[in-house]
């Protein structure tokens, strides 16, 4: 069954269900992540002006031709194509999503989807994410993490946050980042860069540049000085 359609409205599920079809993914999962992370809300922002239906930071934004100001005057529907785009550059990079916990670690931290389950995540992202820390190791594995993904979207609600599957959701789903960036991992930094410019590929470019046309110079002067010397010679 569909979940939190009750949210949105038809055109913005019809679209949601045509990008996931081409992304390969179960609409479900990528509503339970973007209501996860913004209550399905394109205008939801939080202090570090990460934006819109996946929170997307300004250098996310930018990556993908756009930038936060203009997502926040979109309404979901426009924005689900940057949304779309955004998946699109992770399974480019990183490989095809195939669970919910994928879905949400695409947005999380796209680097751990080419983890092992035992892996750990960098401490620093530990720290800022330790609701995630389903089993009270200490730390934070991918394992670790898909444990809690599963649990609540499977419905347990022991756990902190609520389940979505049956569409009574609590403000705090899953993450509380769209207040206060729980999460505080930027979606795209670990996605391998914008293609560099002619001149950031070849930070010599100038050098060469510019020490010929002083070469240049510098021949010039020396070959009127000659003829004038030469000539006065004469």
């Amino acid at each position: 069954m569909a979940i939190l359609t009750d949210k949105v409205t038809p055109d913005f599920y019809a679209k949601v269900q045509s990008i996931s079809s081409q992304l390969g993914l179960n609409p479900d999962w990528l509503m339970y992540v973007m209501y996860s992370e913004s209550q399905l809300n394109p205008q939801a922002q939080n202090a570090i002006n990460a934006t819109g239906l996946i929170q997307f930071l300004p250098s996310t934004a930018k990556g993908l031709g756009t930038t936060t100001a203009d997502l926040l005057a979109m309404d979901g529907v426009s924005q689900l194509d940057y949304v779309s785009k955004y998946f699109q550059n992770v399974i480019k990079y990183y490989g095809t999503i195939n669970s919910v916990n994928d879905t949400y670690l695409a947005i999380f931290y796209p680097k751990a989807l080419t983890y092992s389950d035992t892996q750990k995540f960098p401490d620093s992202v530990y720290q800022q994410n330790q609701i995630f820390d389903f089993n009270n190791l200490g730390y934070l594995t991918k394992s670790d993490f898909n444990d809690y993904v599963n649990s609540k979207y499977n419905g347990d609600t022991t756990a902190p946050g609520a389940s979505v599957t049956d569409n009574t959701v609590m403000d705090n789903a899953l993450s509380t980042n769209v207040v206060d960036n729980t999460l505080g991992v930027e979606p795209t930094v670990f996605l391998p860069p914008v293609a560099a410019s002619t001149d950031v590929a070849n930070p010599f470019k100038n050098i060469y540049i510019y020490g010929g046309s002083a070469i240049l110079l510098l021949l010039l002067v020396f070959l009127f000085i000659h003829f004038k010397y030469s000539k006065n010679g004469n």
